[in-house]
C-alpha cells in the first residue's frame, strides 16, 4: 500500500469556483463516509466541524430535504446526515457514485477529469474522516506531513 503527499508550492493552481469546491468536498465525503441506496442516502461522522461543511455542501450542490442526527453507532457518537428520497441524489454530481456497496465505491469519473485544486479538496475530503480533525479548511495544511503519511498507511494497512 502507498500514501502520497503533496509537498508543492500551489500558487500556480488554478482557482475553481466555490460550487466546485463544494462538490470536490461533497464527492470525497460521501466516497469515504456516504452512502447512496435504492431510496434513501446518508452520511456520518464524528467531527461536527467537517460534518457541517459537509452538510453546507450538499445544501448548495444537491439541496432538497433532508435530516440532521445525533446519535450513537456501536457506542460512538456521530453526526447523521438522513435523505430520505435519494432521487435528487442521483440526478446531482453524487450520482456518479451510483448505488454501491462500500467495497464497490470508486472515483467518479468527474475527479479524474479535473484539475489538481479539485483533486486535492476531493482528497482532503477522502481522508479528513480517518483523521478526525476538529477543523477542516479547504486548502489548508492541517498537521505534520510525516504524522499524517504515518496515520494513513495505519489506515490503509487496517482499514
Amino acid at each position: 500500500d502507498r500514501v502520497l503527499l503533496a509537498r508543492m508550492d500551489r500558487d500556480d493552481e488554478d482557482w475553481i469556483w466555490l460550487r466546485e469546491e463544494r462538490e470536490a468536498l461533497l464527492l470525497g465525503a460521501f466516497v469515504s463516509e456516504g452512502w447512496i441506496g435504492a431510496w434513501q442516502a446518508g452520511f456520518d461522522n464524528c467531527d461536527k466541524a467537517f460534518f457541517d461543511h459537509v452538510c453546507e455542501a450538499y445544501d448548495a450542490v444537491v439541496g432538497g430535504p433532508r435530516r440532521v442526527r445525533h446519535t450513537l453507532i456501536s457506542g460512538r457518537a456521530i453526526w447523521r446526515l438522513e435523505i430520505r428520497d435519494a432521487e435528487g441524489v442521483r440526478n446531482s454530481v453524487l450520482g456518479e457514485i451510483g448505488i454501491a456497496a462500500s467495497r464497490e465505491k470508486r472515483i467518479p469519473e468527474r475527479v479524474w477529469r479535473s484539475g489538481r485544486a479539485y483533486k486535492r479538496i476531493f482528497l482532503q475530503a477522502l481522508f479528513e474522516p480517518h483523521f478526525a480533525t476538529d477543523v477542516f479548511r479547504v486548502g489548508s495544511r492541517v498537521g505534520d506531513h510525516a504524522e499524517r503519511a504515518r496515520i494513513q498507511q495505519n489506515n490503509v494497512r487496517h482499514g
